[in-house]
């Protein structure tokens, strides 16, 4: 039996390496591809990677339309078409579980096979989030068949998962030509209709509820520390003012401009009555001492972590 070479075990070694890291997340996942990339081309004389042979796979057409499906996912998000649809998949469902779990599956697995699977599952994240807790479902019932019916969907076309990309890369070195855009469409048709049916039917019953409808997600994914508490009095000149007009009052430069770089936009205070743990503060006024919450001026909602005021 020959023995492997010195190259040889050296790629093993960083295969193994790089399993550990994406298994334990020690490292970011992109740093530790990043940090392989390199390691091969560090080692050139034992793996045989050249840099520029290590980097060129970022030029490959396949990259760079994975690349452009986040760009076009993106966009239309950006442009309030998720937002849209949560509305009408809200009133076509009218809060049943069967309904809305067909709603989410079959949205989910033609979208996917139009715009790469990987976003599109991004996309519906907080629409599927939303809509549960909206109606007192658990997002896990939902969540888990929006991921498989997006992996379903990505095989109705070329453009659906980025596997499908590298296999026509392939093809076109291997064959001389590529998968055209609708190639596969007839298979992932059926791979489709037998997944979703299996979804809706068996696979229902088998998808755990990790996430009870009625529990605080507050105290369920440890988030307390993500979140501002204030108290201001119903007389206090703060009230009706933007948080960074209250900060140019009171706090110096510096604090404020780590506020400011926190919240992300302007919120405004308001008076409000207690807030119930799940459906956020009420717009309700209350007696001389109220507690007030800081609230979007706008209607999409800020980026950074978010204030939720208590008495």
């Amino acid at each position: 039996m020959t023995p492997l070479s010195t190259g040889a075990l050296i790629v093993f070694a960083l295969v193994g390496a790089a399993l550990v890291l994406f298994v334990t997340e020690w490292l970011p996942p992109d740093m530790t591809a990043i940090a392989v990339l390199v390691a091969l081309a560090v080692l050139e004389p034992h793996t045989g990677v050249s840099p520029r042979a290590a980097i060129e796979g970022f030029a490959s057409p396949a990259v760079v339309t994975i690349v452009a499906m986040y760009i076009l996912s993106a966009g239309v998000e950006d442009a309030g078409i998720v937002d849209w649809l949560g509305g009408k998949l809200a009133t076509a469902t009218g809060g049943d579980e069967r309904r809305l779990l067909a709603a989410v599956v079959g949205t989910t697995g033609v979208s996917a096979g139009f715009v790469n699977n990987t976003p599109v599952v991004a996309i519906f994240i907080p629409l599927v989030t939303g809509l549960s807790d909206r109606y007192g479902l658990s997002p896990s019932r939902l969540l888990l068949p929006l991921s498989y019916a997006a992996m379903l969907g990505g095989t109705l076309t070329l453009v659906g998962t980025a596997t499908n990309l590298l296999a026509s890369d392939f093809a076109a070195q291997l064959l001389g030509r590529r998968l055209s855009m609708f190639t596969l469409t007839p298979v992932g048709v059926v791979v489709l209709l037998v997944g979703v049916a299996y979804l809706l039917t068996v696979g229902r019953w088998l998808v755990p509820e990790r996430v009870h409808p009625a529990a605080d997600f507050t105290e369920e994914f440890d988030m307390d520390r993500y979140l501002a508490q204030l108290q201001v009095r119903e007389s206090s000149p703060l009230v009706g003012l933007t948080v960074s007009e209250a900060l140019d009052r009171t706090v110096p430069d510096e604090v404020r401009a780590t506020a400011a770089e926190t919240l992300g936009e302007p919120l405004r205070l308001t008076p409000t009555s207690r807030p119930s743990p799940r459906s956020g503060a009420s717009s309700t006024s209350t007696s001389s001492k109220s507690t007030t919450t800081a609230t979007p001026s706008s209607r999409r909602p800020p980026t950074g972590p978010s204030k939720r005021g208590t008495s």
